[in-house]
């Protein structure tokens, strides 16, 4: 709320991948119930602690006078306080809840391949991914060939929604230590999508240890094969209007698919069905990706192409080759 609000970019996060992983640690659990039920457990105390440490950050920040802001907050010399000392009208925190697709595609792997067709048991599968799949070709497989969130397919795309809802709902229960604001979910991930890859390991859809996540709260990175409408589609099951603090989503179109005026007749119907559906923010690179592949290690190549990062664009060549190679894996439609 500009001129009025005290609000950052990104406060603390939530890794929902590599939470989900800790919680598979714990033991061998009964049924999918038995699991799901852990997991929130799990992540119900991981929002309780980030939610503190980003409240005490909050309280910190009363010794770091923001003089420039103060003076642009009215409502500060209304107050009579300094803008991070209770002078503005609004506070807010943005939490990131980052890794939803590798999460919600990790989880339905679980439910699927062990509980319900029984196709590898518990032990089984806790072995491939603790091995990184070094010894479990075939698990990789059954993992790698299931219908992923970002497909259109409600089953697939349930386990996200119950995931985002539960976090979301969370947050909605706590308030900062100052101005009694709210904490704002929110999927930014700029480069973090590989420091945050490094840092999560191996996860039973198939995603190796230290490899990027998702890179933003669409699906994950090259998973969506059915259509910009079918992604479209299934994030609004997730009813992402919820993460006011920002749900990114990329969409890398390549050039003909905005040539002609029916391929911008129906650019225009994508973007407003999807915002008619609660979306509330689609990103476009429009790129071939072939062009993009090659740009990777191609640095003069690369220096004529502009991508879309997190929320900035960015020339390509001055990415680092493994973000370059990333972008270049997107689906590209």
């Amino acid at each position: 709320i500009a001129g009025q609000s005290n609000v950052g970019s990104i406060d603390a996060g939530v890794n929902l991948a590599q939470e989900l992983v800790l919680t598979l640690r714990e033991g061998i659990f009964p049924d999918y119930p038995a699991l799901k039920a852990a997991y929130f457990a799990r992540l119900r105390e991981t929002v309780r602690t980030v939610v503190g440490q980003a409240n005490e950050e909050m309280l910190a920040m009363r010794g770091r006078p923001q003089y420039i802001r103060t003076l642009l907050c009215p409502h500060c010399a209304e107050a009579g306080k300094e803008y991070n000392a209770g002078g503005a009208a609004y506070y807010f925190s943005v939490i990131n809840v980052c890794a939803l697709a590798n999460a919600a595609d990790s989880l339905y792997a679980v439910k699927k391949l062990v509980y319900e067709e029984k196709r590898f048991s518990y032990g089984r599968m806790m072995s491939a991914i603790s091995s990184d799949f070094a010894h479990d070709e075939e698990y990789l497989r059954a993992a790698r060939s299931l219908v992923c969130f970002g497909n259109d397919d409600p089953e697939a795309d349930s386990v996200a929604e119950e995931i985002f809802s539960f976090v979301c709902g969370e947050l909605e229960g706590y308030r900062t230590a100052i101005g009694e604001g709210r904490f704002l979910p929110a999927c930014i991930m700029f480069d973090t999508v590989l420091s945050t890859g490094r840092m999560t390991d191996a996860t039973p859809d198939g995603r190796k240890k230290g490899a990027p996540v998702s890179d933003s709260g669409g699906a994950m990175t090259g998973r969506d094969r059915v259509s910009p409408t079918a992604l479209c589609n299934s994030l609004s099951r997730i009813f992402p209007q919820r993460a006011v603090g920002t749900w990114v989503v990329n969409v890398m179109l390549g050039s003909g698919m905005i040539r002609g005026e029916n391929a911008h007749r129906a650019l225009r119907a994508l973007i407003l069905g999807y915002f008619a559906k609660g979306g509330n923010q689609l990103q476009f690179t429009i790129a071939d990706r072939e062009i993009l592949l090659a740009a990777v290690d191609d640095d003069e190549l690369a220096r004529g192409i502009l991508v879309r990062v997190g929320g900035f664009s960015e020339r390509f060549s001055n990415l680092s080759r493994d973000f370059r190679r990333n972008i270049a894996e997107r689906t590209g439609y």
